[in-house]
Parts: structure tokens; sequence; C-alpha cells
């Protein structure tokens, strides 16, 4: 669940903190009020692509950060998975300079895009106009089994958790081993051409 938003020097907001609490919540106004702007700035933070017409100021970086409630998610095999240090409530963080660079955190841990948009998949429901072709996506498909599972995927999400830690670790050991293997041929490669000078020289 979504607690805080906080935007800054974004489109005609200076900047903005919104509250969310339990329950239902409203955002009402007249058209241009700004409604679609906090929409456009919470889809920020699900992974879409910024648009530089959208900075106030280009001379200051352009912040969108958002507060979530992730204890009923479920998602701490996720966080270890991606080595990225779990708590019930985590902070997701973007900034935008007009130069054209960008940074995300989860929980002041700099991520990439990709992981942004995985674990955003799990934050934030957008409905709008045939949204109900989701149910043709394969990733959504899979989201229902497991919010229907509930706790019963834990153990599951666990045990693929180390898996795919044990999998990395095992990648990053064979490749050390790749290095010292191809650093002992090229070694004996270079001994061999010295040796074989040496000869050449003696004659």
């Amino acid at each position: 669940m979504i607690q805080k938003l906080f935007i800054s020097n974004y489109a005609t907001i200076d900047q903005i903190e919104i509250d969310f609490f339990s329950g239902f919540t409203t955002i009402t106004g007249e058209t241009g009020a700004g409604k679609s702007i906090i929409l456009g700035a919470l889809n920020l933070l699900l992974g879409h692509r910024f648009d530089s017409i959208n900075f106030r100021d280009k001379n200051i970086k352009s912040i969108v950060e958002g507060f979530f409630d992730v204890s009923k998610l479920g998602l701490n095999a996720f966080f270890k998975s991606n080595d990225i240090d779990y708590d019930n409530n985590i902070i997701i963080r973007r900034e935008f300079l007009f130069q054209g660079k960008s940074r995300i955190f989860i929980n002041d841990t700099p991520v990439k895009l990709d992981l942004l948009k995985q674990i955003s998949f799990y934050l934030v429901d957008i409905h709008s106009q045939h949204e109900n072709l989701l149910i043709n996506d394969k990733n959504f498909q899979i989201k229902l089994i497991d919010q229907y599972l509930g706790n019963q995927k834990n153990s599951y999400s666990d045990i693929l958790a180390d898996y795919k830690y044990l999998f990395k670790e095992y990648n990053i050991l064979s490749m050390s081993g790749f290095l010292w293997h191809s650093a002992f041929w090229w070694l004996a490669g270079l001994l061999h051409l010295f040796v074989g000078v040496c000869i050449c020289s003696c004659f």
C-alpha cells in the first residue's frame, strides 16, 4: 500500500507531499488542476520514462519519492535474491537531471530500471480503459496465482531465492576459475615464446 508520495520540480509542481491512509482516497479537481500530473509522477515510480519537458526548473533536479507498506506482500525472497535490505516499509526514489542523467534508489540502495519495474508490479495497480486485457498478460496471471496462494508460496519463494543466490555465487566462482585457467595458458604461451626467443638469441 502506498503511504506517501513526494514530488519536487515536476511539471507545474514546485513541491508537494501527499499522504495516503487506509481506506478509500479520492483526488478531485477541475480540468487542469494537476490530477494527471500526480498520476504521471506515480507512474515514474513504476518505471515509466521521464520526459525532459516535465522539468519545472531545468537548473535543479526533479525528484519523485514514494513510501510503501509491503509487510503483507511477501517480498522478503525478492529482496534477498536482489541483494536489497528488506523492511516492511520501503522508499522508492527517482532523481532526474536535465542533462539526461537519472538515478533510482530502493531503501537508499541504487538499482536499475528493470528491477524497479519488477518490484513496482507488486505495489500499484493503475486501472484505465481496456485494463481488463491484462488477464492475457503472463506476468499478471502469475501475480494472480501468487496472491491466491498467499502464505503457501513463502517456502517456495525462499527456496527459489536461495537457488538464485547460490547460482549467482556458482557463476562468480566459475568465472574466477575460467580466468585463472585462461591466465595460466596465457603465461604458459608467453613463457614458451620467451624460451624460444632466448634459444634463437643463443644461436
